[in-house]
This record gives structure tokens, C-alpha cells and sequence, in this order.
């Protein structure tokens, strides 16, 4: 089992209400992840809640590609003078073999629970309240308080610390980093010489520069980055690799959270100390449950936990189960598939013949999209071109899809340098299209927001068409051969948009 993300927060036996509070958090949290109606093959949610208020549990498995299964378990644990909060979450491998195979796990659902509860509930670390926030320290005394947590000996979460002669010199931006390291380490900003010289100061060590990204851990061992000479924003590397390390690191740090044995109680060993000392008097074990022998009991505790055992491995068996399931309808999937790709190959290659093409059938100009869009992989269908392509009616939807797969062919030959801007229209028109390159003046000039549409983050204008039908089965296809990317844009399916004349 691989540890891939642990955080774990403790401290004094948290009151009934709070307890609530967090399992109301995880339930919700479960809820928005793995909806009960709508959860997928390969996952299974078990939850171990015989006596809540002392041991309540969460365990998800989900299932890889490969037969790995990823299994998180969410823990809250009280004993009688500490509570803790656990998340972790572990890869279990199921292969026979040793290959170079790398299982990737997205924890970014279990980083926003964890910073959901640190902003809910109030959780301490050695007295310092854990924040999903950036402390600034600008003054004296915020900083001396910094460097005496540093020396607290009950700290268990590492302080990340940038330094900075002002906020708009910030060279690692660290406020970005605290969410991500909710509940796994204090980040801190010190602002200024003097707050700085005073941590050094109190601290003993010059362990703070000028500027710089510092990493206290709690075993008293610093890593420093330093900032120095470097520009402003320019350290977003450093601060990656900082939460990758600091997440790897707690993952393989924290022992796993087991759930309590049972303690033998006072009265069983007044019990046998008796037994022993009278030798000739005899108890009823039957009659009462408190003079259970604790050979028994421990016995019976370890059967117990041997069931346990066994149903998690028959839920990881079923949600294997389920995973392959799902892969064999993905077959099915890919199947359909490929029998779209041969009659999309077999359409082009008569169309290429000069033969009408067969096999296109659409019931609706929305469903001839729909249809290109899944088989011409040389267009790129714009949002707006589907909006438009829904409320068009009374066309023919089957001449649509064939100008489609046409138009395909066309952006292909276009893409692969066989044809080029010059010969577009000539190329479109031995296809069988009806292409015209441009737009009428007065449509230019007087209508060109018509035209109009967002592409990469700027404007474009889609003014080269296709066109075809008559009166109320009349359509257009306006499309934007973008020289930069090299793709073919479509970006309205309708009707004929306002100006009078096209120029060819």
C-alpha cells in the first residue's frame, strides 16, 4: 500500500456539537463526490459507525485502470483526553508483475474537504489555530510569536515562511499555497526588516534572508529558497515543488489511524485477582456479561476483527468487479465507435469518387451536428454553432450532415498543406459544395457583429460559408480557417445571417 496524501489534526476531546459538525462536513462532501444515485462502477463507500462518538469511519475504494484501487478513509477518532481527524489516501497495487507502470491520483477533492473543516471548525496545532490562510506578519511581536511556535515541542504541522521587503515584492506568492496545504502546514508571510531581524533575533540563527521561501520542520530542520535578485511572481516553480514535497512528505510520515482496542476493564481484574485468592469459589460467567473472562473477549475481539478484515476485502473484490464491467461496456463503446470511423472513411472515399455518399441519416439539423461533430475530426464545432444548429427547423438535415463530412474532407487537405487559402473555394466546390469566401459589403460593413464570435481569447469573424437549400430550407454554414492553430472553425449553423450579396 502507497501512501499518497495523510492529514492528520488533533487535539483535546472535541465537545458532541463539533464531532457533528465534521461528520455533517465529510457526509456533505461524500455526497457532492459520490452521489448516491449516480455513482459509477468500481466504487465502493463503507462506513464504520458502531459507537460515533468514539470511532466513526469513511472508507471509499475506487478502482484503476490496471486493477489498482485507490482507497481513502476519512477517521475521526475520540479518546478520552485528545480527538483526532484523519484523511488518507493510499494506492493498492494488484499487479504479478514488475513494470514500469506510474498509477496518477488526484487529491485535489480531499485538499477542498480539508479546507472546507479548517474554515468550519476550530482546530489547534501546539496552541496556534490552523488556518487554510496566509498569516502577515508586519510587526515585532507578530513575528517573535512565529519564531517561539518554532520552538514548540508539541508542533506537529511544518511552518512555511516567505520573507519580503514589501507585499508587492512577493517573489513566491504563498498565499496561493495555503489552501492547497489546508490543514498540512502554517503558511506565513514576514513583511519588512524589522519584523524579520526581530525573528532572527529571538530565534537565535540567522535563518531568515532578506527574501527568500523558508521550511521549518518540526523536527527543528530548515530548508531555505532563496529569492534574492529574482522578480516579482517569478517563483511559482519553487512553490509547487514546495506543496509536492510538503504532501509526499506528511503521506509518508503519519502512521496509519487504527481503531482503538478495547481496554480490559477494573472490574475484570478484581474479578480474577478474587478467583485466584479463594481458589474453591466459583463464578457464574454465564449470568454475568462484566465477569466475561478477558481470554474470551480478546478472543472474540479478534474474530471480530478478522470479519472486519474480510468484508473490506470482499467490497474491494466487488468494486473490482465493477471495473471490469465497466471497461467491457467501454469495448462496447469503442465498437460503435469504429463503425462510425468506417462509414465516415467509407463516405469520404465516395464523395472523393464523385459519388453521392450514403449511410448519413440525421432526424434534425442539432442531431447532423451532433453526428459531425463524433466523426470529423478535422472541424472544431464552436458553442455558438451548436446554439444555432438547435433552433433551425424545417431543413434538410441529411444534406447537412453530407456538407458536413464534405467540409471535413476539405479542412483536412487544408491542414495537411495539399490545398491552400487560394484554393479553397475551387477545392469546396469539386466536393460538391456550394463555398463562397466572403460576406457582401453591406453585410460587412453595416452587420459585422452578425459574423462575429470568441475564438482563443479574441474576436474573429467567421465570413467564409457554405451554403445550400432554398426559401424555408434554406441554410448556412459559416466557418474560420484560423492560419495560427491550423484548425477549421465552425461557428454558426442557421439561417442566412443579414446583408444581401456574397462574394466568392
Amino acid at each position: 500500500m502507497k501512501p499518497c496524501y495523510c492529514v492528520r489534526l488533533e487535539g483535546p476531546t472535541w465537545p458532541s456539537a463539533q464531532q457533528s459538525k465534521l461528520r455533517e462536513l465529510v457526509e456533505t462532501w461524500l455526497e457532492a463526490e459520490h452521489p448516491f444515485d449516480d455513482r459509477g462502477p468500481g466504487v465502493s463507500i463503507r462506513l464504520d459507525a458502531e459507537n460515533p462518538e468514539q470511532w466513526w469511519r469513511y472508507t471509499i475504494d475506487e478502482s484503476l485502470n490496471g486493477g489498482a484501487i485507490v482507497s481513502t478513509t476519512i477517521t475521526i477518532l475520540n479518546l478520552e483526553k485528545r480527538s483526532t481527524f484523519e484523511v488518507r489516501t493510499s494506492v493498492v497495487p494488484s499487479g504479478l508483475r514488475v513494470t514500469p507502470l506510474k498509477i496518477s491520483v488526484s487529491v485535489k477533492t480531499k485538499r477542498d474537504l480539508l479546507k472546507r473543516v479548517v474554515e468550519t471548525v476550530t482546530l489547534y496545532d501546539a496552541g496556534m489555530k490552523v488556518s487554510a490562510k496566509t498569516a502577515v506578519i508586519t510587526d515585532d511581536s507578530g513575528a517573535e510569536a512565529i519564531a517561539a511556535f518554532f520552538e514548540a515541542p508539541s508542533r506537529a504541522l511544518p511552518i512555511v515562511i516567505e520573507t519580503m521587503p514589501s507585499i508587492e515584492t512577493s517573489v513566491f506568492d504563498v498565499q496561493k499555497l495555503s489552501p492547497e496545504l489546508a490543514g498540512l502546514a502554517h503558511v506565513v508571510q514576514i513583511v519588512g526588516p524589522a519584523p524579520r531581524a526581530a525573528f532572527n533575533e529571538f530565534h537565535g540563527r540567522e535563518v531568515l534572508g532578506q527574501q527568500g521561501l523558508v521550511i521549518m520542520w518540526p523536527d527543528h530542520s530548515i530548508k531555505s529558497i532563496s529569492g534574492q535578485g529574482t522578480k516579482a511572481g517569478a517563483g511559482e516553480s519553487d512553490r509547487n515543488k514546495v506543496h509536492l514535497d510538503i504532501t509526499e512528505i506528511a503521506a509518508e510520515s503519519l502512521a496509519p489511524l487504527r481503531a482503538p482496542r478495547f481496554r480490559r476493564r477494573a472490574a475484570e481484574q478484581e474479578v480474577e485477582t478474587r478467583v485466584v485468592e479463594a481458589e474453591t469459589k466459583e463464578l457464574d460467567t454465564l449470568g454475568d456479561p462484566e465477569t466475561v473472562a478477558w481470554g474470551e473477549y480478546r478472543s472474540a475481539l479478534d474474530g471480530w476483527q478478522e470479519t472486519e478484515e474480510r468484508v473490506g476485502e470482499l467490497e474491494q473484490a466487488l468494486a473490482e468487479a465493477d471495473r471490469i464491467v465497466a471497461e467491457k461496456q467501454q469495448l462496447l463503446e469503442k465498437g460503435d465507435q469504429i463503425v462510425d470511423q468506417l462509414v465516415l472513411q467509407n463516405t469520404e472515399l465516395a464523395i472523393r469518387l464523385g459519388r453521392s455518399p450514403s449511410g448519413l441519416v440525421a432526424t434534425s439539423a442539432i442531431d447532423a451536428v451532433r453526428q459531425a461533430k463524433s466523426m470529423c475530426e478535422n472541424l472544431v464545432f464552436h458553442e455558438q454553432a451548436l446554439r444555432s444548429a438547435e433552433q433551425i427547423q424545417g431543413i434538410d438535415a441529411n444534406r447537412l450532415l453530407q456538407d458536413l463530412v464534405r467540409l471535413n474532407i476539405v479542412a483536412g487537405d487544408w491542414q495537411t498543406g495539399r490545398i491552400s487559402n487560394s484554393s479553397l473555394t475551387i477545392s469546396c466546390r469539386s466536393f460538391g459544395l456550394n463555398y463562397a469566401a466572403g460576406i457582401g459589403e453591406v453585410a460587412e460593413n453595416k452587420y459585422g457583429e452578425d459574423y462575429s464570435f470568441t475564438w482563443r481569447g479574441r474576436t474573429e469573424y467567421a465570413v467564409a460559408h457554405i451554403r445550400n437549400g432554398r426559401g424555408v430550407h434554406l441554410y448556412r454554414v459559416h466557418v474560420f480557417f484560423d492560419d495560427d492553430s491550423h484548425q477549421v472553425v465552425v461557428a454558426y449553423i442557421g439561417r442566412h445571417l443579414r446583408g444581401k450579396r456574397d462574394h466568392n
